[in-house]
């Protein structure tokens, strides 16, 4: 089974599989922690490679350009259900 995690950035929701496309490490530096001090970007926590919420893409660390693996989401009736 793949961990996912969900971030909420400006009344969106984004959902990822919890996999750095480098390692395939985790990506949280403490439990449910994965974004970074300022809270604008995710990090993994294993190489600080840094990732876009809104599309995943890393854009500083070993693995840039790569992007993480992204999960439909819907929204309805304020429940977040995964398209899957």
């Amino acid at each position: 089974m793949r961990e996912i995690f969900v971030v909420h950035k400006d009344g969106s929701f984004f959902a990822y599989y919890n996999t750095c496309p480098h390692t395939g490490a985790t990506l949280e530096w403490q439990e449910n922690q994965f974004l970074d001090m300022d809270n604008t970007l995710i990090q993994c926590a294993t190489h600080d490679a840094l990732f876009i919420i809104d599309t995943g893409e890393c854009i500083a660390g070993p693995c840039t350009g790569d992007s993480l693996e992204a999960l439909p989401l819907i929204i309805e009736s304020n429940q977040i259900h995964l398209d899957i």
